[in-house]
Protein backbone atom coordinates (compact mmCIF):
# COMPACT_ATOMS: atom_id res chain seq x y z
CA UNK A 1 0.00 0.00 0.00
CA UNK A 2 2.87 2.30 0.90
CA UNK A 3 5.02 1.75 -2.77
CA UNK A 4 1.21 2.21 -4.12
CA UNK A 5 0.83 5.92 -2.59
CA UNK A 6 4.63 6.18 -3.46
CA UNK A 7 4.01 5.69 -7.23
CA UNK A 8 0.57 8.07 -7.10
CA UNK A 9 1.87 10.84 -5.09
CA UNK A 10 5.97 10.75 -6.55
CA UNK A 11 6.21 9.12 -9.97
CA UNK A 12 3.14 8.87 -11.56
CA UNK A 13 2.01 12.92 -11.47
CA UNK A 14 5.63 13.46 -12.55
CA UNK A 15 5.40 11.25 -15.17
CA UNK A 16 1.96 12.33 -16.67
CA UNK A 17 2.85 16.45 -16.75
CA UNK A 18 6.03 15.23 -18.56
CA UNK A 19 3.98 13.57 -21.35
CA UNK A 20 1.26 16.23 -21.27
CA UNK A 21 1.51 19.35 -24.32
CA UNK A 22 1.33 22.79 -23.65
CA UNK A 23 -1.53 23.13 -26.07
CA UNK A 24 -3.51 20.30 -24.21
CA UNK A 25 -2.94 21.15 -20.60
CA UNK A 26 -4.62 24.94 -21.46
CA UNK A 27 -7.10 22.94 -23.09
CA UNK A 28 -7.78 21.07 -19.91
CA UNK A 29 -8.04 23.86 -17.46
CA UNK A 30 -9.93 26.02 -20.16
CA UNK A 31 -10.09 29.75 -19.11
CA UNK A 32 -12.29 30.00 -16.10
CA UNK A 33 -12.22 28.59 -12.40
CA UNK A 34 -10.16 25.57 -12.29
CA UNK A 35 -7.24 27.59 -14.41
CA UNK A 36 -7.46 30.37 -11.95
CA UNK A 37 -7.35 27.54 -9.16
CA UNK A 38 -4.63 25.76 -10.38
CA UNK A 39 -2.83 28.97 -10.70
CA UNK A 40 -3.08 30.05 -7.04
CA UNK A 41 -2.38 26.66 -5.71
CA UNK A 42 0.30 25.24 -8.14
CA UNK A 43 3.08 27.94 -6.95
CA UNK A 44 5.94 26.21 -4.80
CA UNK A 45 4.53 27.49 -1.46
CA UNK A 46 1.00 26.36 -1.50
CA UNK A 47 1.72 23.29 -3.33
CA UNK A 48 4.40 22.04 -1.17
CA UNK A 49 2.53 22.70 2.30
CA UNK A 50 -0.97 21.49 0.77
CA UNK A 51 0.58 18.10 -0.08
CA UNK A 52 2.56 17.86 2.85
CA UNK A 53 -0.06 19.01 5.15
CA UNK A 54 -2.67 16.34 3.51
CA UNK A 55 0.63 13.79 3.86
CA UNK A 56 1.11 14.34 7.61
CA UNK A 57 -2.88 14.43 7.96
CA UNK A 58 -3.60 11.39 6.21
CA UNK A 59 -1.34 9.58 8.13
CA UNK A 60 -3.94 9.98 11.39
CA UNK A 61 -5.07 7.16 12.97
CA UNK A 62 -8.55 8.02 12.20
CA UNK A 63 -8.38 9.29 8.89
CA UNK A 64 -5.99 5.70 8.27
CA UNK A 65 -9.28 3.56 9.90
CA UNK A 66 -12.12 5.38 8.12
CA UNK A 67 -10.28 5.14 5.38
CA UNK A 68 -9.71 1.34 5.69
CA UNK A 69 -13.62 0.49 6.54
CA UNK A 70 -15.14 3.11 4.25
CA UNK A 71 -14.87 2.54 0.19
CA UNK A 72 -15.97 6.14 -0.70
CA UNK A 73 -13.72 7.70 1.97
CA UNK A 74 -11.03 5.87 0.89
CA UNK A 75 -10.85 7.06 -2.71
CA UNK A 76 -11.74 10.50 -1.74
CA UNK A 77 -8.65 10.39 -0.03
CA UNK A 78 -6.91 9.05 -2.77
CA UNK A 79 -8.21 11.69 -4.80
CA UNK A 80 -7.08 14.68 -2.44
CA UNK A 81 -3.80 12.86 -2.31
CA UNK A 82 -3.57 12.55 -5.90
CA UNK A 83 -4.40 15.98 -6.89
CA UNK A 84 -2.52 17.80 -4.04
CA UNK A 85 0.65 15.53 -5.98
CA UNK A 86 0.23 16.96 -9.49
CA UNK A 87 -0.05 20.51 -7.98
CA UNK A 88 3.30 19.71 -5.83
CA UNK A 89 4.79 18.55 -9.65
CA UNK A 90 3.73 21.40 -11.87
CA UNK A 91 6.71 23.88 -10.71
CA UNK A 92 9.20 21.18 -11.41
CA UNK A 93 8.04 19.73 -14.49
CA UNK A 94 4.70 20.37 -15.33
CA UNK A 95 3.65 21.94 -18.83
CA UNK A 96 2.89 25.59 -18.11
CA UNK A 97 5.65 27.47 -18.20
CA UNK A 98 4.94 30.80 -16.44
CA UNK A 99 4.40 27.97 -13.23
CA UNK A 100 7.40 26.52 -13.50
CA UNK A 101 10.21 27.54 -11.51
CA UNK A 102 13.74 27.41 -12.00
CA UNK A 103 16.24 24.83 -11.65
CA UNK A 104 17.88 25.62 -9.00
CA UNK A 105 14.55 26.23 -7.22
CA UNK A 106 13.18 22.87 -7.82
CA UNK A 107 16.21 21.56 -6.62
CA UNK A 108 15.18 23.46 -2.91
CA UNK A 109 11.71 22.83 -3.23
CA UNK A 110 12.24 18.92 -4.00
CA UNK A 111 15.00 18.78 -0.55
CA UNK A 112 12.43 20.61 1.21
CA UNK A 113 9.53 18.00 0.17
CA UNK A 114 11.79 15.01 0.80
CA UNK A 115 11.93 16.41 4.74
CA UNK A 116 8.31 15.77 5.40
CA UNK A 117 7.96 11.90 4.57
CA UNK A 118 10.25 11.23 6.93
CA UNK A 119 8.39 12.56 10.04
CA UNK A 120 5.07 9.34 9.48
CA UNK A 121 8.12 7.24 8.23
CA UNK A 122 10.15 7.22 11.39
CA UNK A 123 6.89 7.29 13.54
CA UNK A 124 6.29 4.02 12.07
CA UNK A 125 9.42 2.72 11.90
CA UNK A 126 10.14 3.36 15.62
CA UNK A 127 6.66 2.66 16.98
CA UNK A 128 5.44 -0.06 19.82
CA UNK A 129 2.79 -2.37 18.26
CA UNK A 130 0.22 -1.32 16.19
CA UNK A 131 -0.56 2.27 14.82
CA UNK A 132 -3.69 1.72 13.04
CA UNK A 133 -5.89 -0.86 14.80
CA UNK A 134 -7.64 -1.77 11.66
CA UNK A 135 -3.69 -3.42 10.27
CA UNK A 136 -3.99 -5.30 13.85
CA UNK A 137 -5.23 -8.55 12.79
CA UNK A 138 -4.47 -12.41 13.52
CA UNK A 139 -3.94 -13.17 9.42
CA UNK A 140 -0.98 -11.48 8.18
CA UNK A 141 0.30 -12.17 4.76
CA UNK A 142 3.18 -14.44 4.74
CA UNK A 143 3.29 -14.45 8.72
CA UNK A 144 4.51 -10.89 9.12
CA UNK A 145 3.98 -9.33 12.19
CA UNK A 146 1.87 -6.10 12.54
CA UNK A 147 4.91 -4.10 13.42
CA UNK A 148 7.29 -5.32 10.99
CA UNK A 149 4.75 -4.41 8.57
CA UNK A 150 4.25 -1.30 9.72
CA UNK A 151 8.26 -0.75 9.73
CA UNK A 152 8.58 -1.73 6.46
CA UNK A 153 5.98 0.98 5.58
CA UNK A 154 7.51 3.69 6.88
CA UNK A 155 10.94 2.84 5.41
CA UNK A 156 9.36 2.48 2.09
CA UNK A 157 8.32 6.42 3.21
CA UNK A 158 11.14 7.51 4.70
CA UNK A 159 13.85 5.72 2.20
CA UNK A 160 12.27 4.79 -0.93
CA UNK A 161 10.37 8.36 -1.36
CA UNK A 162 13.35 10.37 0.14
CA UNK A 163 16.02 8.64 -2.34
CA UNK A 164 13.33 8.67 -5.38
CA UNK A 165 13.33 12.50 -4.55
CA UNK A 166 17.20 13.40 -4.32
CA UNK A 167 17.36 10.87 -7.35
CA UNK A 168 15.14 13.68 -9.26
CA UNK A 169 17.33 16.26 -7.30
CA UNK A 170 20.50 14.67 -8.54
CA UNK A 171 19.60 14.74 -12.33
CA UNK A 172 18.02 18.25 -12.28
CA UNK A 173 21.70 19.48 -10.58
CA UNK A 174 23.92 17.61 -13.50
CA UNK A 175 21.50 18.19 -16.31
CA UNK A 176 21.80 22.22 -15.05
CA UNK A 177 25.32 22.09 -14.44
CA UNK A 178 25.97 20.61 -18.16
CA UNK A 179 23.53 23.01 -19.32
CA UNK A 180 25.56 25.76 -17.92
CA UNK A 181 28.92 24.52 -18.89
CA UNK A 182 27.81 23.98 -22.52
CA UNK A 183 26.83 27.78 -22.86
CA UNK A 184 29.78 28.88 -21.07
CA UNK A 185 31.78 27.18 -23.90
CA UNK A 186 29.83 28.56 -26.77
CA UNK A 187 29.93 31.90 -25.13
CA UNK A 188 34.21 31.17 -25.05
CA UNK A 189 34.11 29.82 -28.71
CA UNK A 190 32.27 32.92 -29.79
CA UNK A 191 34.33 35.23 -27.82
CA UNK A 192 31.94 36.27 -25.55
CA UNK A 193 33.00 37.60 -21.72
Amino acid sequence: HMIQHTVLTLVMPAVMLLATPEWLARLVLGKGRVDRWVHKLARPVPAAVLFNALALLLHWQTIVNTASTNGAFHYGVHTAIVVSAFLLWIPVCGPLPELRITVPAQMLYLFVTSIVPTVPGAWLIFAEGAVYRVYDIPQRMFGISVTTDQQVAGAIMKLGAGTYLWVVITVLFFTWSARNERRTSEERMIGLP
